[in-house]
């Protein structure tokens, strides 16, 4: 999904486009749409700032999002950013052998050819994405989205232990999120290339947390993405074995990105974690969304299925205005399935 910001002198925000309900397709299957406002307008030179934020659905988008990005060009010398808050392809970011496609250089080459003042992504995967992008500016969500867990869970912060599941994680997180004050320990993990499997995961443990041990009560683990949540059920499992006293429902996920698989039936995320939070950064789960007023886990006395019970369908398009305005509701966009319950801040949050 393909969303333009536009900011006037004033600093006034609105939503000019959004091609969820503002672009259609011929028999053909070519996009079919026209802009949001004429571009020889005195009321289109007035905005002082364009964003063009790229929510990822598909490849497709690609070529929506040339067309926008140099038909705005041809017209106006305002800047124009690109919030591209998921970077497609950013884990083939290497090859193995010469059958391999370095998929993130190519991607990045087209991102880079449109030109863009200003790119604007969360949480890269890599800094392999950060240096093939031009003009770019990484921001990570994950204080933020733990300092919300934390208030909304209504969980102590000396009963928390943080857990990096793997080497890249614990480099890219651990400094940042050391103003937390929270302990934390880190895995080493080794997986398959070719399979993607898990071939092992140990959780190194420090004296230091193993001398107070009995204080911790709650897990937080930290990552990038989560696809299947083959990793974070693994660190769990790990986890439980060596801190077994650690109650199995008092595991939490934090991640940037989540993948529309952690919803499929296969997927066993529903059973191993009771709360998810995260960005809306991947747009197509959102559309079966739900809405919360007010959203408190402590209300919750049984599972978060109830919570449908304080909830109203929405659609999620129809909220763009006041989730890019509503900055004192962050949480209320939410998704369960299952036992799992996912929060999703918005992305323009961390712009």
């Amino acid at each position: 999904m393909i969303t333009i910001y536009a900011k006037t002198q004033s600093g006034k925000q609105q939503v000019l486009f959004n091609s969820a309900t503002q672009v259609s397709h011929y028999p053909a299957r070519e996009y079919n749409f026209t802009l949001p406002i004429e571009l020889d307008s005195s009321e289109f030179y007035e905005y002082n700032e364009l964003t063009i934020c790229w929510q990822y659905e598909n490849d497709q988008e690609l070529f929506l999002l040339t067309l926008l990005k140099k038909s705005l060009s041809k017209n106006i010398a305002n800047k124009i950013t690109l919030l591209l808050p998921y970077i497609s392809y950013a884990r083939m970011d290497r090859v193995e052998t010469s059958s391999d496609i370095l998929s993130l250089k190519i991607f990045a080459e087209q991102i880079n050819s449109l030109n863009f003042d200003k790119i604007v992504v969360i949480d890269a995967h890599s800094d392999v994405s950060l240096a093939l992008i031009d003009n770019v500016v990484c921001s990570y969500p994950q204080v933020k989205l733990i300092e919300n867990l934390i208030k909304s869970a209504k969980l102590n912060k000396d009963e928390i232990l943080l857990v990096y599941p793997d080497g890249g994680a614990s480099k890219k997180y651990a400094k940042k999120l050391i103003g937390l004050g929270i302990p934390f320990v880190d895995c080493t993990k080794q997986r398959d290339f070719k399979t993607g499997k898990i071939k092992s995961l140990h959780v190194n443990i420090s004296q230091d947390v193993i001398d107070n041990a009995n204080a911790f009560k709650h897990v937080i683990i930290v990552d990038d993405i989560c696809s299947r949540g083959g990793t974070f059920v693994a660190a769990k499992h790990e986890l439980m074995r060596v801190l077994p006293h650690i109650n199995e429902n008092n595991y939490y996920l934090v991640v940037s990105h989540v993948e529309p698989a952690i919803f499929d039936d296969s997927s066993s995320m529903k059973k191993e974690f009771k709360y998810v939070y995260t960005t809306d950064s991947l747009v197509p789960q959102l559309f079966s969304f739900n809405f919360c007023e007010y959203l408190d886990f402590s209300d919750l006395e049984t599972d978060n299925e109830k919570l449908l019970l304080k909830q109203d369908e929405t659609d999620y398009i129809e909220r763009i205005d006041e989730r890019l305005n509503d900055v004192y509701n962050e949480e209320r966009y939410c998704k369960v399935k299952g036992n799992m319950l996912v929060s999703y801040l918005p992305v323009q949050r961390f712009v």
